[in-house]
Parts: structure tokens; sequence; C-alpha cells
């Protein structure tokens, strides 16, 4: 069984990890509007990520935003 903090660290990679894929797509495309979107999926993946991570830490993620 894995513990919450382990298991929050493991998401926040997982998601990072994938963040990084649409991030580096979105640098190297040419087309404005699949930049745009890679961009957003990229930024999302990685937010998603940090909110498990912050999970995983018992910690509230939107006041650290704000």
């Amino acid at each position: 069984m894995v513990d919450l903090v382990t298991g929050g660290i493991v998401l926040f990679a997982i998601m990072v990890a994938a963040g990084i894929i649409p991030l580096t797509l979105a640098f190297r495309v040419k087309v404005r509007s699949l930049r745009i979107l890679s961009l957003l999926l990229g930024l999302f993946a990685i937010i998603h990520g940090f909110y498990h991570l912050a999970s995983g830490y018992e910690q509230e993620f939107w006041p650290m935003l704000f």
C-alpha cells in the first residue's frame, strides 16, 4: 500500500512528465492554433501535477495560487 505523500509525489512526477511533451510540441510546431492548444494542455498537466503534490502533503492548493 502506498501512503498519501508518496502517491502525491508519484502522480506529480507523472503529470509533469506528461506536461513536458505538449510544451515541447508547442515550441516546435508552426501552426498557431495547434501551438496554443499544446501550450494549454501542457500547462494544465503541470498545474494538475502540482495539485496532486499539494494533496499528497494534505495542503490546500488554491490558496497557494492567490
